[in-house]
């Protein structure tokens, strides 16, 4: 099925299985730590503590279920610059109406670290 999608329907439709996921993120790191007063209130520690540790596996288990989603969808494509390149075009666009889109982006940066292994900044599109 993927093979048979243009550039651009692949982009916008990673594009929104990213943002998707960027917002499953938040809602959910927001619940956890809207837990952090009451547990400190309370003194529950080992509360705090788990709630720590799941904030921390929570970015890796989102980033994990993302990737496997975008693995699927883009099958032989998942390494095609032109099509990740139009994918944050769109990604862009998605994340102009976040208030945090400084974290968006470093989501989508995240993604595209694990998809194509870079470490600091590609010198191809520097």
């Amino acid at each position: 099925m993927n093979q048979t999608l243009s550039i651009s329907r692949l982009a916008n439709v990673g594009a929104e299985v990213i943002f998707s996921a960027f917002e499953t993120y938040q809602g959910r790191f927001g619940e956890i730590t809207c837990r952090a007063q009451a547990c400190f209130e309370n003194r529950e520690w080992f509360a705090m503590r788990g709630d720590a540790a799941e904030r921390l596996d929570l970015y890796r288990e989102v980033v994990d279920r993302t990737l496997t989603e975008l693995r699927t969808l883009l099958g032989a494509r998942i390494g095609h610059k032109l099509v990740w390149a139009s994918m944050k075009t769109v990604y862009s666009g998605l994340i102009a109406r976040c208030h945090q889109w400084e974290l968006a982006e470093a989501f989508f940066n995240s993604i595209t670290r694990r998809i194509f292994t870079t470490v600091g900044v590609d010198s191809e599109s520097a």
